[in-house]
């Protein structure tokens, strides 16, 4: 009898087992893909207007499209959170003093990119 002729009931437990495996098999090597890491997001760049006559500083620059922007001034414990539109482009107003410290970064669900210091000053900020 030749093995081409061989038939097996489908309610056989050769088969159920052989389609128990197979499943097993087949998810254990597709799962992994499921949770590759992702590339770690970008600094963001970072524009700081001059300090306004108001005491508030603008904050410019470009992220990735539609990413959430965070700018925090840990001196005043305030911060600004604001969305980029769909180039990439933000902006956002701060208040601050010379020589405040503001901490921007962007985040997208819940990965976080690196945060970006810049010190405020009478002529715009500087890298901290």
């Amino acid at each position: 009898m030749a093995w081409h002729s061989l038939k097996l009931p489908l309610h056989s437990s050769y088969m159920r087992r052989a389609l128990l495996s197979f499943t097993l098999l087949a998810t254990w090597l597709i799962a992994p893909s499921c949770n590759a890491p992702t590339l770690p997001l970008p600094p963001p760049t970072a524009l700081v207007s001059e300090l306004s006559v108001d005491g508030t500083v603008t904050v410019s620059g470009d992220v990735l499209e539609n990413a959430y922007v965070s700018c925090l001034n840990a001196r005043l414990d305030l911060g600004v959170i604001t969305r980029a539109n769909a180039s990439g482009r933000y902006e956002l107003t701060i208040q601050a003093a010379a020589g405040d410290t503001l901490s921007i970064w962007q985040h997208i669900g819940t990965d976080t990119g690196p945060i970006v210091s810049r010190v405020v000053s009478d002529r715009g900020a500087t890298d901290e």
